[in-house]
């Protein structure tokens, strides 16, 4: 984690695609260390403390607020929540190992023990990994690898519908412009905390973490409505064509917009 925070800074530093492939390339091979083996009986709260790290890897990546919710972190970077990406990684060797010439695979001819005990992802009977049973006279590797393929994408599309509305949109975020990454790692990380309502730019933001010097979160320029990131979009004093979906579709002249309302604020 301190590797990563040297990598990086509010206005400065790698982008956050090299930060976010970093902490898959370092940082959380140690976090699965096999994985395969107690993922399926850990606690919750075990859990939780891993996910905790991965929070703050997440957070160094897009340089969003301590106080942001973890599905916009996961939505930012595109990384599944380590409880997902657990059973991802159990699912998938539990499929290799169907292939008869997987080192794995005298294990899941096993039956289910007598005695009641703590299910692995290789007895049949376990509700942990998705399985795509096969047949082991006729299963061929091509078989296997598409398989693979169609475990990652149930997961990932599981997990996509399960998602909670974003607030701003009141739907789903979509996936963010690949034209984000032409600007700057400060551009960025504004971007990324404006599409949750936890912008420094933001005086419901302020007024919220700081009610004695911002007693109100109404708009400083119109003084009419809540000074919010949907307010941006709408406040008559900096009129605009965009919407709030310009911050996922359109993030260059979203940036455009912000940079204007920043310009205004330091006029106050």
């Amino acid at each position: 984690m301190k590797l990563l925070k040297a990598l990086t800074s509010t206005t400065w530093g790698k982008q956050k695609e090299t930060i976010v492939t970093t902490y898959k390339t370092i940082t959380r091979p140690v976090i699965e260390h096999a994985s395969t083996i107690w993922s399926s009986t850990a606690s919750k709260t075990n859990v939780k403390k891993l996910q905790t790290v991965q929070n703050i890897a997440l957070r160094t990546a897009t340089g969003c607020t301590a106080d942001t919710n973890t599905q916009h972190l996961h939505n930012e970077t595109l990384v599944l929540p380590l409880q997902n990406h657990l059973q991802l990684q159990a699912s998938q060797i539990r499929q290799k190992s169907q292939n008869p010439s997987h080192p794995l695979h005298k294990l899941i001819q096993h039956e289910n023990p007598k005695r009641q005990i703590k299910a692995t992802i290789f007895q049949p009977n376990n509700s942990y990994t998705h399985i795509i049973q096969t047949d082991p006279a006729t299963v061929t590797s091509e078989n296997i690898k598409q398989n693979l393929k169609t475990i990652h994408t149930s997961i990932v599309q599981k997990y996509l519908a399960d998602r909670l509305p974003n607030k701003i949109l009141n739907e789903k975020p979509p996936t963010i412009d690949k034209s984000e990454e032409s600007l700057s790692r400060k551009n960025r990380r504004i971007l990324a905390q404006t599409r949750t309502n936890k912008s420094p730019l933001l005086f419901s933001y302020k007024h919220k973490i700081d009610p004695h010097t911002y007693p109100s979160s109404l708009c400083p320029l119109c003084n009419s409505h809540e000074h919010d990131s949907t307010h941006l979009f709408n406040c008559t004093q900096i009129p605009t064509h965009l919407t709030p979906m310009a911050l996922w579709k359109n993030p260059v002249e979203a940036t455009v917009l912000l940079e204007a309302w920043a310009l205004r604020l330091a006029d106050l």
